[in-house]
């Protein structure tokens, strides 16, 4: 799985962004360095924001009739690979930019869904850019 996300994965469960809830997650506790307090504080608003945004679309999911999306252990070992392939990029700023733009990429391109899930997408994807701006702002310092 690496760096790609299919459409259907948003839309169908809420991997990907359990992939980026556990990197920044771990962003989190690794900050070091002259603005280590800083990016502590940063990556701690990304994984809080997606623990909200992983609960609300398994809430979604499940009461469209997609339970065994939220509910399947196989979901955990895709993360665990999304994340592997994630790691070959060093530098966790550079990680973060990359993954946030292609989560950006994936919500632009999925179709066909329920105007209540559409809605939450368009969410999802704004408050992202903010987080993508964030990032290009840290790679800059």
């Amino acid at each position: 799985m690496g760096w790609s996300f299919e459409p259907r994965l948003v839309a169908e469960s809420p991997q990907p962004l359990e992939g980026l809830r556990w990197h920044y997650w771990n962003c989190h506790w690794a900050a070091k360095g002259q603005a280590s307090y800083g990016d502590h504080l940063m990556f701690e608003r990304f994984y809080d924001g997606l623990s909200e945004e992983v609960d609300t679309l398994a809430e979604k999911l499940v009461g469209l009739g997609s339970e065994q999306a939220v509910v399947s252990p196989a979901r955990l070992a895709e993360v665990f690979l999304m994340l592997q392939g994630w790691s070959r990029v060093e530098c966790p700023y550079e990680r973060s930019l990359k993954a946030e733009e292609k989560l950006q990429e994936l919500l632009s391109s999925i179709q066909g869904v329920s105007l209540g899930m559409e809605d939450f997408l368009g969410g999802l994807a704004n408050g992202h850019e903010t987080n993508i701006y964030l990032l290009r702002r840290r790679l800059t310092r």
